[in-house]
């Protein structure tokens, strides 16, 4: 018998087998979301292409900053495919658009 170390002696035979890496379920949901709040408060269906281009609008610095909200989210300002901003939360440990929101919302 082997010791896996969490739930004691398996055979041996499953000794090698490996733990489940963290799935994405998270960042799948706060992409979702953020493409949600861009049709409901903008009235823009992001295509995936244009939702990594704002998060290069991020990444480049060309997005202007806006706060801080955590060690791990800010807000920046970012433009829209139909060349209006908004206002993203970015989070960092991600690297997704948690949201979107008018630049009126404060």
């Amino acid at each position: 018998m082997a010791w896996n170390g969490f739930k004691g002696p398996v055979s041996k035979s499953r000794a090698h087998v490996r733990r489940r890496s963290p799935t994405n379920a998270k960042l799948v949901a706060q992409v979702n979301h953020a493409k949600r709040r861009a049709y409901q408060r903008f009235g823009i269906r992001l295509t995936h292409a244009e939702y990594i281009d704002m998060i290069r609008q991020i990444k480049k610095g060309s997005a202007k900053f806006v706060r801080r909200q955590s060690n791990r989210v800010s807000v920046f300002e970012v433009w829209l495919p139909d060349l209006t901003t908004a206002h993203a939360v970015y989070d960092k440990q991600r690297h997704t658009i948690v949201t979107l929101l008018p630049v009126e919302w404060e």
